[in-house]
């Protein structure tokens, strides 16, 4: 693991209700300051028996959840319904975006790799904060995969995967792609060739213009490349600790056959399907993608107490609280 310097900011940013605290904190490393936001209970204890690191999924994914594209907050508001359950939690925005832009030179540095450490920096320093007696961690989506490498580095208390995939990546989006009727096979066949060579050789040097240059551009083959050699069913096979799979069953994104495979490589492991959740954590009463997407854009609807409640279940059956 890279040498890194630590330190907390301790000054309260905001009293958001009754339920929480948010509170900065910020994990220093060589090459640049990786930013997040400390929910706390609001229950003036000065020790709590848990607190979550919460790891964000793929893309421009930040500490609230949103993309830039679609704004729910998403994470931010699992973080304040753990607080009402007197559980803290931690999460930040990864290394290159929003707040921590700076904490890499350029995308052409990115290693999915270093996800994964600086994941686990987070964890080792939870693990060292007095406030807190246990530390878990919950990774959503690509955050899942994250999450089972920081913790080959360093242990914790639970992990909990929600929506993630048990497929290595390219065998993901090689799947996306052939199932979307609206895909010309000439795209679908060139998207294969250059993730073939991408996982092969770690680079491709001739990417079409247009959507090519989007998804596999010179300057992210190198992160691309690093993703593609991770199979999470072998990864979590590693884990030595307490697991909760958690996966919505009306979830666009990911199906929950990802789950059940997930479970297949780590027998141990709790698996809980939710029939009405979809990928950020919200009910969805209909059927239709229409109905599933607007929730997408809606950054005032509450999330899915029965998630809310397995997370708070797994945690204090852990923490010792029950």
């Amino acid at each position: 693991m890279q040498k890194f310097t630590l330190s907390i900011l301790f000054s309260f940013l905001a009293l958001t209700c009754m339920a929480q605290v948010r509170d900065s904190m910020v994990l220093h490393t060589p090459t640049g300051d990786i930013f997040g936001t400390l929910t706390l209970p609001s229950n003036n204890k000065k020790v709590w028996d848990a607190v979550v690191l919460v790891i964000p999924g793929s893309g421009p994914t930040d500490r609230d959840g949103n993309n830039g594209v679609f704004v729910n907050n998403t994470l931010r508001i699992f973080s304040d319904s753990l607080a009402e359950h007197d559980i803290a939690s931690l999460r930040f925005d990864k290394r290159g975006l929003a707040a921590s832009e700076k904490a890499v030179k350029g995308e052409s540095e990115l290693r999915f790799d270093t996800y994964g450490a600086d994941a686990a920096d987070w964890i080792k320093l939870l693990k060292k904060d007095k406030r807190f007696k246990k530390v878990f961690v919950a990774g959503h989506s690509e955050g899942s995969l994250v999450a089972m490498l920081a913790l080959q580095k360093e242990n914790a208390a639970g992990f909990i995967s929600i929506a993630g995939t048990a497929e290595p990546a390219d065998v993901m989006i090689a799947r996306q792609l052939s199932w979307n009727p609206n895909n010309p096979k000439v795209m679908v066949d060139s998207m294969l060739l250059i993730m073939d060579s991408l996982k092969k050789y770690g680079h491709y040097d001739h990417v079409p213009t247009g959507i090519y240059q989007m998804l596999f551009r010179n300057s992210i083959q190198g992160y691309v490349a690093s993703w593609f050699k991770y199979d999470p069913r072998e990864e979590i096979k590693k884990l030595k600790l307490p697991i909760l799979l958690i996966q919505g069953k009306k979830d666009l994104q990911m199906d929950t056959i990802q789950a059940v495979n997930l479970k297949a490589a780590q027998p141990k492991a709790e698996l809980v399907f939710l029939p009405m959740m979809n990928h950020i954590f919200r009910d969805v009463a209909g059927n239709t993608p229409q109905e599933n997407m607007i929730t997408y854009s809606d950054p005032e609807a509450p999330i899915a107490g029965q998630f809310v409640e397995a997370v708070v279940k797994f945690v204090q059956e852990h923490s010792g609280k029950k």
